[in-house]
């Protein structure tokens, strides 16, 4: 259980970083109080992606204590790098009706981190060896 509240905690902080950085690079007149003016966007950022990513998370704690104890640690890993891409990409599209009707790039962009940022903190963290 931990291993899935790392992910969930990490990929959150990280989403929010890369969100800032790309309101950051998108600013017209770039300075430095533009990034001083970022850290309200980082905490909101940081605090609706715990709300947002507990929809995904869900799915991959389910997909993970399903398969835990049937396949090894890399095996696990690699069903739930399959399997969070696709929960993102849902979650986004449920709280963004328009983008289901136009192609967005910023979207599109966001997900894309949103997923690299998970996929990595899946890699980087070991599976807890006791399951609760």
């Amino acid at each position: 259980m931990l291993y899935i509240l790392k992910i969930w905690f990490s990929t959150a902080i990280l989403g929010a970083i890369f969100f800032c950085i790309f309101a950051i690079l998108n600013a017209e007149n770039f300075k430095f109080s533009v990034i001083i003016d970022s850290i309200p966007l980082f905490l909101f950022a940081f605090i609706f992606g715990i709300a947002f990513s507990s929809i995904p998370m869900a799915i991959i704690a389910y997909a993970y204590y399903l398969f835990y104890k049937k396949l090894s640690e890399k095996k696990s890993k690699i069903i739930l790098s399959i399997v969070s891409p696709f929960c993102i990409v849902f979650s986004f599209l449920i709280l963004n009706q328009d983008f289901s009707n136009t192609f967005n790039w910023t979207l599109t962009l966001l997900m894309l981190l949103y997923s690299a940022s998970m996929l990595a903190m899946i890699w980087i963290f070991k599976i807890d060896k006791e399951v609760v």
